[in-house]
């Protein structure tokens, strides 16, 4: 088990409660499972690969309910967790993974307990610390796109401006050509 602590208290506006469960589900969610597969090369995992010890049954039960739950929402047909024994393709390997998973919220505290079911202890211990890892990688891509996005913004803005002051000077030199009016010291343009 691996412990998250969500950190975003301006996020979570005056109902915390919405934010809360929003980051339950990121950490329960497909995306997040896909970078952990990937992370942890689960085709290289025995018990993940077909060759080591095969989950607990009710693992493989939960898994095929999530699954066949989730199916409609991602617009599949909604096959259930394999239970050949050969290697399985990166989105089974997620379903796989996802079925082991179990998220905790701790009352009254902002962290969340993480549990991932294996038959290797070192192995259930890296995959949540993977998984937690993940997780928070994801928030900081997620920031920096955004810290991005907002950049290129203001760089648009100022070239805008920058535009806007440069025809008003041009506008300026225009009429004070046209007007024969010449631009004095400060203090004389006062007077």
């Amino acid at each position: 088990a691996v412990q998250t602590d969500f950190k975003e208290p301006y996020l979570t506006y005056s109902d915390p409660e919405p934010y809360f469960q929003t980051q339950y589900k990121i950490l329960q969610g497909r995306d997040l499972a896909l970078r952990a597969v990937r992370h942890l090369r689960l085709d290289n995992v025995p018990e993940f690969n077909g060759q080591g010890v095969a989950p607990p049954m009710l693992t493989q039960v939960v898994g095929t309910i999530k699954t066949k739950i989730a199916a409609p929402f991602r617009g599949d047909p909604g096959t259930p967790v394999p239970s050949t024994r050969k290697a399985a393709p990166e989105n089974e390997q997620a379903d796989a993974f996802l079925g082991r998973i179990q998220v905790s919220p701790v009352r009254g505290s902002r962290l969340v307990d993480v549990y991932f079911v294996s038959a290797e202890p070192q192995f259930a211990a890296r995959a949540a610390n993977v998984l937690a890892e993940e997780y928070v990688n994801q928030n900081l891509e997620f920031r920096l796109q955004n810290t991005d996005q907002t950049l290129q913004w203001l760089t648009q803005e100022v070239g805008k401006q920058q535009n806007v002051v440069q025809a008003s000077e041009r506008m300026l030199a225009e009429y004070r050509e046209n007007q024969n009016a010449l631009s004095l010291e400060d203090r004389q343009n006062i007077i």
